[in-house]
């Protein structure tokens, strides 16, 4: 709140403090974990004063110190082709940095992250052959127009919203959706993917107001729209 003492300078409140609650099925709260003091614990406080807001005295901004959009466990059934990590291990999306991390809820360490090569992507998700997908919006909202239609993405922006499968353990990457004819979509916000039992992907592009699942080979099985 505003006037109070700031955790995490040279920030100044007021400020928004993204956490992770991991809550039990009658509502109880049983882990707290701030994702800014997470970044401050593990030497990573550059990262936050890195988007090239300046610092400085009755600063204006967004009062965001981050955007927290996905949190993924890392279960158990897969965790053997992630040597890196461990079960339950949390991947965090972090939209305003263009960054993913994986971190132990248990000792709030960083063990791995990453910025880029997506751009304010949503919705990590572990695979069970060692890799982290993404919904890559690979767009910043100046796609979006000005008033009146300020909350929807202009005509002539290309539809280059794609998924992307990174190897964490070779820190290389593919686009598994997305880069072919036919496969455009565009969500410059939001978004979500799912990775289904035939080894599809299910996919919400949110700006389109559409939703489609494909098989292994990247075939539409199904789609809705909502026009």
């Amino acid at each position: 709140p505003r006037e109070s003492d700031s955790p995490f300078p040279p920030f100044e409140t007021p400020f928004e403090e993204d956490r992770i609650l991991k809550v039990s099925q009658d509502g109880e709260i049983l882990t707290e974990i701030s994702v800014p003091k997470l970044f401050y614990d593990n030497d990573l406080e550059a990262l936050l004063t890195s988007t090239g807001e300046t610092i400085e005295d009755r600063m204006v901004w967004d009062r965001e110190l981050i955007h927290l959009n996905k949190i993924e466990e890392l279960s158990a059934d897969i965790a053997i082709n992630f040597p890196m990590f461990e079960p339950g291990d949390l991947a965090l999306s972090l939209r305003k940095y263009n960054l993913i991390m994986v971190m132990s809820p248990e000792t709030c360490k960083i063990k791995w992250w990453k910025i880029g090569p997506w751009l304010r992507q949503h919705d990590p998700e572990f695979s069970r052959d060692g890799k982290i997908v993404v919904f890559n919006n690979n767009m910043y909202r100046m796609a979006f127009g000005k008033k009146p239609h300020r909350d929807k993405s202009r005509v002539t922006i290309p539809r280059v919203s794609n998924i992307i499968e990174f190897d964490p353990g070779t820190d290389t990457y593919r686009v598994i959706y997305g880069g072919k004819n036919g496969e455009e979509m565009l969500s410059v916000i939001r978004g979500k993917v799912e990775l289904t039992q035939n080894g599809g992907l299910l996919i919400t592009e949110f700006e389109g107001g559409r939703v489609f699942e494909t098989d292994d080979e990247g075939r539409i099985i199904w789609e809705y729209i909502n026009r």
